[in-house]
């Protein structure tokens, strides 16, 4: 899931819960901060790390 749609509902949340003060809206930012904290995690496991390329290097 893109980091985009955990901001996106982080954003959305903070909003409600400023205009709606009595509400839990805040509560929708948790969600949204480990979508986000999902998205960056799978982007770092997609590229090769640098100890990894440089293997594949010598043993080419």
């Amino acid at each position: 899931m893109p980091a985009g749609i955990g901001w996106g509902l982080a954003a959305w949340c903070v909003l409600g819960g400023v205009l709606l003060v009595p509400s839990a809206f805040f509560a929708g930012v948790v969600p949204g901060a480990l979508i986000i904290v999902a998205a960056r995690k799978g982007d770092q496991s997609a590229a090769p790390r640098s100890g990894e390329m440089a293997f594949s290097q010598h043993a080419a």
